[in-house]
């Protein structure tokens, strides 16, 4: 069993119909949304590929009301800064070849 198997049933979600394998880590960093008192989280993002639709995507509806395909250019619309500075950096990851750490401040 890959890793991506493994990870999804652990938060939630389930792939169907679709022979997934994880790709390549394409950006990592970290947050205390606690605070700085707080325990920092790390975030990993993976390169996850490409879906035609969502038809395969199950969602737990207890956990998530639903989702969305959206374009990068609309991503400001959908995420807070910390989050659009991740997926930006895995986007950038992705076309450069590399895999990017994102610091940042915390207040």
């Amino acid at each position: 069993m890959d890793v991506l198997q493994q990870l999804l049933p652990y938060i939630g979600w389930a792939i169907t119909a679709v022979d997934a394998e994880v790709g390549r880590l394409l950006a990592t960093d970290w947050s205390q949304p606690y605070g700085a008192d707080a325990r920092p989280i790390m975030h990993f993002v993976f390169d996850g590929g490409q879906l035609d639709n969502g038809s395969q995507i199950v969602i737990q509806e207890a956990e998530l009301d639903g989702f969305d395909f959206v374009s990068p250019a609309d991503l400001p619309g959908y995420l807070p800064a910390y989050g659009l500075a991740r997926v930006r950096g895995a986007l950038r990851a992705r076309d450069s070849g590399r895999t990017v750490f994102l610091p940042h401040e915390v207040s």
